[in-house]
């Protein structure tokens, strides 16, 4: 659990705090499962972690099943790699704060971001 008391002490209570890469796998969990996890994951910190500025999924499409290894795993998408919506891609249209219109075009966008970031970083041509 987070420890919110640590910020306080070092006057660190106004800083955002966002919950990065989180997720559950598919590969060891019922796609229900997942959805039900990330349901009452985001509903529990909307209601106990009001400092809490967001949570970024880890996935937003599955990779390429060719491709997966440690760095990338597969069963975190939210989407199949042919855009096919999981069950917990749908779980967020029962979260309130998380309006289902707006969903898909957050996390593509963050996706994206994210691509570009790492084939700068890591595809160089020298």
């Amino acid at each position: 659990m987070f420890q919110r008391h640590i910020l306080v002490n070092h006057s660190d209570e106004n800083k955002r705090v966002v919950f990065s890469e989180f997720g559950y796998n598919d590969n060891d969990n019922s796609q229900e499962d997942v959805a039900n996890y990330l349901e009452k994951a985001f509903l529990f910190a909307r209601d106990r972690f009001l400092w809490l500025d967001t949570i970024y999924w880890f996935r937003l499409v599955e990779p390429d099943p060719n491709t997966p290894s440690k760095e990338n795993p597969s069963g975190f998408g939210l989407f199949d790699l042919d855009w096919t919506c999981k069950s917990a891609a749908t779980a967020y249209g029962n979260i309130p704060e998380f309006p289902s219109i707006l969903v898909l075009p957050l996390f593509m966008m963050t996706t994206l971001l994210a691509v570009i970031t790492h084939r700068r970083k890591h595809c160089r041509k020298d």
